[in-house]
């Protein structure tokens, strides 16, 4: 009888982030009750996330080029954050790859309503993988 190891290699990515990504401009999300606008300016950004905790909710805005890769989202406790629907990721006016990796979005959360990812950036093109979206809440007026 043959006997076949298992495999403890992952599979590789379907889409990898775009080149260069490792020297983009940084920019560290921290806020863990607020929401975050990155605003690229136009051009390229790497948004980093916290290891330790969940950051709040985030919009990444007037990119070109933007990379998350891990980190954790966390819906505040409420339906809209600013005046708006609430999105855990939200992407707007970018034009380029907006690539989405290993990240968990946590929608649990006692009077939240939010979307996972919504995007209106019908110019750019949206990778997102190994992503994981749960707990989850809305109604049919709004998220």
């Amino acid at each position: 009888m043959d006997v076949v190891a298992a495999s403890t290699s992952r599979p590789a990515l379907s889409w990898r982030p775009p080149a260069g990504y490792a020297n983009y401009p940084v920019t560290k999300v921290t806020a863990t009750t607020s929401l975050t606008t990155v605003s690229g300016r136009g051009g390229d950004v790497l948004i980093k996330l916290p290891t330790d905790r969940a950051v709040g909710p985030i919009t990444i805005a007037d990119c070109r080029n933007a990379v998350i890769i891990g980190g954790s989202i966390k819906a505040l406790p409420s339906a809209k954050v600013a005046g708006h629907d609430q999105r855990a990721i939200y992407v707007r006016n970018c034009t380029g790859t907006v690539h989405i990796e290993g990240v968990h979005i946590n929608g649990a959360v006692t009077g939240a309503q939010t979307d996972g990812i919504a995007a209106n950036a019908p110019r750019a093109i949206l990778q997102i993988q190994n992503v994981r979206v749960d707990g989850l809440r809305g109604m049919s007026t709004g998220n």
